[in-house]
């Protein structure tokens, strides 16, 4: 689990996760959980940089990834 806070509209956090082959990574925002009216979008990036997955929330449907690596 990881917690994290927006610091305002252009405030944007980066994690580093290993994962190992045949693992799934699931990530998923709570935005709207918790009846926040933040927008986030979750991206994701392969070691070299390049953008692999994204997601938006969109209404009440929560922002969210599924990846097996």
């Amino acid at each position: 689990v990881i917690n994290a806070r927006a610091n305002g509209a252009t405030d944007v956090d980066f994690y580093r996760i290993a994962v190992k082959a045949g693992q799934t990574l699931v990530v998923r925002s709570e935005a709207e959980r918790i009846d926040s009216p933040m927008q986030p979008v979750l991206q994701l990036f392969n070691k070299s940089g390049h953008r692999i997955a994204e997601s938006r929330r969109i209404l009440a449907q929560e922002a969210s990834l599924v990846f097996t690596a």
